[in-house]
């Protein structure tokens, strides 16, 4: 495991180097996040079919640690606690519910690097981390352990057209592959494309589970709480 992430390392340095845009996007105020409510068109989703073409509605939140990141689905919700901290984003825990199932309750160790400001074109950063907690699988929701690690790089920046309008973001890209230690063995591959403006607002996002195409939103409003 340790050679992997040595070889992951030095790809990434090497796949970098001398790679810049003159277009910058530095740390963004969450603070002004919390002010507003983004509703979000969910175009597929590949586990919840009845989810498609149903709208997803995300709050920022603020606690006296970290922010809050809650997205209401169909049926249930995703929440990440994230914390700012050196002038980057990390993800602390993820907990997500689907129609009464838990899928998902991680707390990671350490704290997993989520966007690694500042961003431009070609800025690539390693994700690692240890998780523990629950997640739903054939056999019901059971505890588990593991180790999450990939890479995530800004890919382009672009004009992207959804229904809010047009926006100019940031893509990135990030590929994790989750390793589950305990009750059994299990991997499983993690593939983001998400577009991020300079204000951090996310305007779309595709995901992929093993390579296969699992959940795609993107942003159809945004109104003042």
């Amino acid at each position: 495991m340790r050679s992997l992430f040595v070889i992951l390392v030095l790809a990434i340095v090497v796949a970098t180097a001398g790679v810049a845009s003159a277009e910058v996007y530095k740390l963004p105020n969450f603070d002004k996040l919390t002010e507003y409510v983004f509703v979000y068109n969910m175009t597929y989703s590949k586990n919840f079919p009845e989810r498609t073409g149903s709208e997803a509605v995300l709050f920022w939140n603020k606690t006296d640690h970290a922010y809050e990141f809650n997205l209401t689905k169909l049926g249930g919700y995703e929440k990440h606690t994230i914390k700012v901290k050196r002038g980057d984003t990390y993800i602390l825990e993820i907990y997500e519910v689907g129609f009464s199932r838990t899928l998902m309750n991680f707390t990671f160790q350490p704290h997993l690097l989520y966007i690694d400001y500042p961003l431009w074109i070609g800025k690539t950063w390693v994700r690692f981390a240890t998780f523990e907690g629950s997640a739903w699988t054939p056999m019901g929701e059971i505890a588990v352990k593991g180790v999450t690690f990939g890479y995530a790089k800004v890919v382009d920046e672009e004009t992207i057209s959804v229904e809010a309008g047009n926006f100019k973001a940031m893509k990135i890209k990030t590929v994790m592959e989750s390793v589950f230690t305990s009750p059994f063995p299990m991997k499983i591959k993690t593939t983001q494309i998400l577009w991020l403006t300079k204000d951090g607002v996310f305007v779309k996002r595709v995901i992929y589970k093993d390579n296969e195409l699992s959940e795609v939103i993107e942003l159809k409003k945004i109104e003042s709480r």
